[in-house]
């Protein structure tokens, strides 16, 4: 019997110790402050990317390959660079690197209201006298 619970203590307080790694995962991310110039370092060219990529997702293969495609790189590194809590510096980030890389790939965008085609509102002959005897 003192085994038996012994046993169900200590799966219970492994329970408990793994809830509270993963919350001090989950805050370690929340409150990480990063560096914007490894961002900077890491869109310089593809050897450094993947050496940025390799350094930081070792065990998540998902968030690996979101890394190394190249559309999106700098947005997915400022994220990741900066945690939820530190909204502004994120923001910042992302203002300094990634709108400088896409101001910088083409023309000039201008919006124009699109011409709409007249609706046709006069009805045929035909089509009123049969519209009038549906009506009455």
């Amino acid at each position: 019997m003192r085994v038996k619970a012994k046993r169900r203590r200590d799966e219970l307080n492994q329970q408990i110790m793994n809830v509270r790694a993963s919350i001090a995962g989950k805050l370690g991310k929340a409150y990480k402050k990063g560096n914007e110039e490894n961002c900077k370092c890491a869109l310089k060219d593809e050897d450094t990317r993947l050496g940025y990529c390799g350094k930081n997702f070792p065990a998540d293969y998902d968030a690996y390959n979101d890394c190394k495609s190249d559309e999106d790189f700098c947005t997915f590194c400022c994220e990741h660079e900066f945690g939820d809590i530190w909204v502004q510096e994120k923001a910042t980030c992302i203002e300094n690197l990634c709108n400088k890389k896409k101001a910088g790939s083409g023309g000039k965008w201008i919006w124009e209201q699109p011409e709409i085609a007249p609706i046709k509102q006069e009805l045929s002959d035909k089509e009123a006298q049969k519209n009038k005897e549906e009506n009455q």
